[in-house]
């Protein structure tokens, strides 16, 4: 089993390095797990950068938990804010709730209580449970006007991005 780990990221090395934002995700995790590959940090946030650059949301959250928990790169809550956003603008659940985490505690991003209502708002729409909890906690340090406006610039944020994944589907 080792062996074939030890092709399948050869493979994906070579892919990668031609382009492909899957081949230098999947590679990145394959580094993380050490599956295949010397476990690597270092080459794991290499290989998340990569694809993060090439768009791939799920490397872009990656990589920002990694900056948030320097695992492999130097700790920096601006890189991680920064790359948890682009990854949730891509309706990356995780990343939305960890983009609401830094508007609630100010981690990297201006602290805003309503940025972080709608961010939870929408990781919870867009799947992740617990996220719920999270935007009722912040909900009670809103008031009702924030509350209500916080919720209206989530829904319109899902209506554009459910727009946007319809004309690419």
């Amino acid at each position: 089993m080792q062996q074939d780990q030890a092709l399948a990221a050869e493979y994906y090395r070579r892919a990668a390095e031609q382009g492909f934002a899957d081949a230098a995700f999947n590679l990145a995790l394959l580094h993380q797990s050490g599956q295949g590959v010397a476990q690597d940090a270092g080459a794991a946030a290499r290989w998340f950068g990569i694809a993060a650059q090439q768009g791939h949301a799920s490397a872009q959250y990656n990589l920002g938990l990694m900056y948030e928990t320097g695992d492999g790169l130097p700790e920096d809550v601006d890189q991680a804010a920064k790359w948890y956003h682009r990854a949730a603008e891509a309706g990356e659940a995780a990343a939305a709730n960890n983009l609401g985490r830094c508007f609630a505690m100010g981690l990297g991003l201006e602290r805003s209580d309503i940025d972080a209502f709608k961010w939870f708002d929408i990781a919870a729409e867009l799947g992740l449970a617990k996220a719920a909890r999270h935007r009722e906690r912040v909900a009670r340090e809103l008031s009702p006007e924030q509350r209500l406006r916080a919720g209206a610039l989530a829904k319109e944020w899902l209506r554009l991005y459910r727009d946007r994944r319809g004309r690419h589907s």
